[in-house]
């Protein structure tokens, strides 16, 4: 078994994303899953695991766990998924 997996260490390569943000504590994105599989669904995309996830503002910048900042993106491929579409 590979540790680094196991642990989500892996190299987000270079490819078009769809991008999800959410506000509150490490592991409480709220429904930024649901509003990304709506959108891929109706812009026919598909998700291609693994879901990247990177916190822009926490402990560091903010006192307010709620305050919290997610960034959640996931590959995509379609026929749309060489456009340049808004965020999530």
């Amino acid at each position: 078994m590979n540790l680094m997996s196991v642990y989500g260490n892996f190299t987000k390569k270079a490819g078009e994303y769809l991008v999800g943000y959410s506000r509150g504590y490490y592991g409480d994105a709220g429904d930024v899953a649901e509003r990304m599989r709506i959108y891929a669904d109706e812009n026919a995309l598909r998700l291609i695991g693994p879901v990247f996830t990177m916190f822009l503002h926490e402990e560091i910048c903010t006192k307010d766990p709620s305050q919290y900042l997610g960034q959640y993106s996931v590959a995509v491929a379609g026929k749309r998924a060489a456009r340049n579409g808004p965020d999530v």
